[in-house]
């Protein structure tokens, strides 16, 4: 009997082993146990904006892929029907908790939305241009948990647990894929895809895990296309990537950015001579940005009037007219708000809100959490060097003029819209709006020279060990805030 116990022990030991150094079981078993341990733990509309993406993924869910048109108050808004039992929930759940630090969550607020049935046929009309603008595609995930949850006629808060299961199903899913298909880094792209705030928005309603997803694929594919030499892998991969590009092309504006890295696309993957395949990849890849544009351009009105609504007084016109006329200043601006970060500036924050606020940004991990997070990502990515393909220096030039192009239109976009003309502050910036982009930079990383030779087995477990803290010293911030 002791020999058999034995024999099980050393047997787990050796399995545990080699679960230690497979990135892909490492990222699904943090992924499912915090994701799911995220997900009941944070309240519902505790994460930035949830009650606006709420009614949009309940909207979606409605088949109304476009929202509807009225007259309120003499202005014409943007919204949809949703039922009011859904609203009350939304104000009693976000009221007086969300960017409220002293205030913790009125846990018979479960019970009573648990028992609350929905209504759906008595609703009201809810204005929400801030996620209309944003395409329907970004709430499919949530809208299939809130289908599902119709289906059994399930009280609000049932709803919202069963649209936040679908975006973090999908989320896991995506990433997976990424993990798979990675010709290298699955390390720091492990570290990556568990960044607290990602796993925060994973578990929320947010539009945001549908736009990071999509441009981690894309980010992931066009790795291995510029890493395999098999022409049919190459054009399977190519129509994977273009199909997905359309994805992204409907994201955030800002991701548009990512869509010229199509053109780092070997020749070879069209079989023609380098002048058509090139023209060619130049014509798809600027009919996929010529969508976004036209997406953009349908929703400009609504932008602008969630412009004015979340910054009245706000001049997008204006500011870029500024702009122009003093580039300089305007210079002088960003110098200041996120190089030297003069006092009464925001730019400090930013790093910090890539990866260690939660809630309404009223909830924050430790300095030393945040800088052990840096650390492991730092020696993930150490990890690569020498173990993989190596990328030629004008395709890493590529990837860090995008990451540049990304962090500048994300800048540009907050002070258009949500600064007054001339300020000398740049508002609304925040760290999670880099994560979509943040893969490019894993390109860059790479040389022919491994880095990290001995004890990689133990250099592995550090890194695994190392997440599990950041993300379990999460949980307990997280559980100390609201309850």
């Amino acid at each position: 009997m002791r020999y058999i116990i034995k024999q099980t022990g050393l047997r787990l030991i050796r399995e545990t082993k080699k679960v230690l150094v497979v990135p892909e079981y490492i990222f699904l078993i943090f992924a499912v146990s915090f994701g799911t341990l995220f997900l009941f733990l944070i309240p519902p509309m505790q994460v930035p904006d949830e009650q606006v993406h709420m009614y949009k993924s309940y909207q979606t869910s409605d088949g109304l892929l476009w929202p509807t048109a009225k007259v309120v108050n003499g202005e014409e808004r943007y919204g949809s029907e949703i039922p009011k039992n859904l609203v009350s929930f939304e104000q009693d759940f976000r009221n007086p908790v969300a960017g409220n630090p002293e205030a913790t969550m009125n846990t018979d607020l479960y019970e009573k939305y648990l028992k609350t049935p929905l209504h759906r046929r008595d609703t009201k009309f809810i204005t929400n241009e801030a996620a209309n603008t944003y395409s329907f595609i970004l709430y499919i995930p949530q809208a299939i948990g809130i289908s599902t949850a119709k289906i059994f006629d399930a009280s609000p808060l049932l709803l919202v647990w069963l649209g936040r299961l679908g975006n973090l199903i999908f989320w896991i899913s995506i990433m997976m894929l990424c993990l798979r298909l990675l010709p290298f880094a699955k390390w720091a792209f492990v570290v990556l895809a568990l960044n607290p705030v990602t796993l925060m928005l994973a578990v929320s309603l947010s539009g945001d895990v549908s736009s990071i997803a999509y441009a981690y694929l894309f980010t992931t594919l066009v790795f291995v296309l510029i890493s395999t030499t098999d022409s049919r892998r190459q054009r399977k991969i190519a129509l994977l990537l273009l199909a997905v590009s359309s994805l992204v092309a409907l994201s955030k504006p800002t991701s548009l950015a990512l869509l010229p890295l199509m053109l780092l696309a070997p020749y070879t993957v069209l079989n023609r001579g380098k002048i058509k395949a090139y023209s060619i990849g130049i014509v798809t890849t600027g009919a996929v940005i010529g969508l976004g544009v036209l997406w953009n351009l349908l929703i400009s009105h609504m932008a602008r009037i969630a412009a004015h609504i979340q910054m009245p007084g706000a001049d997008p016109s204006g500011q870029l007219r500024a702009i122009l006329v003093d580039p300089a200043y305007a210079l002088e601006v960003v110098i200041k708000n996120y190089i030297t970060v003069d006092p009464g500036t925001y730019g400090d924050a930013v790093l910090s809100s890539y990866m260690g606020v939660f809630g309404w940004l009223d909830t924050y991990l430790p300095l030393w959490v945040q800088i052990l997070y840096i650390i492991v990502l730092g020696m993930a990515i150490l990890y690569q060097f020498g173990r993989g393909p190596v990328y030629r220096i004008s395709y890493k030039l590529s990837f860090l003029f995008v990451y540049l192009v990304i962090l500048a239109g994300s800048i540009l976009a907050m002070y258009l819209n949500f600064s007054p003309v001339g300020s000398g502050r740049i508002g609304g910036v925040q760290g999670r709006y880099f994560i979509p982009g943040s893969a490019v930079l894993l390109g860059i990383f790479n040389s022919s020279r491994k880095l990290i030779t001995n004890y990689s087995k133990e250099y592995l477990t550090t890194i695994v060990m190392g997440t599990a803290a950041v993300l379990c010293f999460a949980a307990v911030e997280i559980a100390r805030r609201y309850y």
